[in-house]
């Protein structure tokens, strides 16, 4: 099972999908900067597609 860290740097209280930060991915020290909730998504989801991908 892989883990990540998601840090969240800046969040806008006026619109909840404006957030900043990093996931990391602990086994490869992989970081990757989101802008917002859809980046996010965007990355965690690759990230565990190609996770998937590798173990077949």
């Amino acid at each position: 099972m892989e883990s990540y860290i998601v840090r969240i740097y800046r969040r806008d209280q006026k619109r909840s999908t404006k957030v900043e930060g990093v996931v990391e991915k602990v086994s490869t020290q992989q970081r990757t900067v989101f802008h917002n909730l859809r980046d996010l998504m965007a990355i965690v989801k690759r990230m565990t597609t190609s996770q998937t991908k590798g173990s077949s």
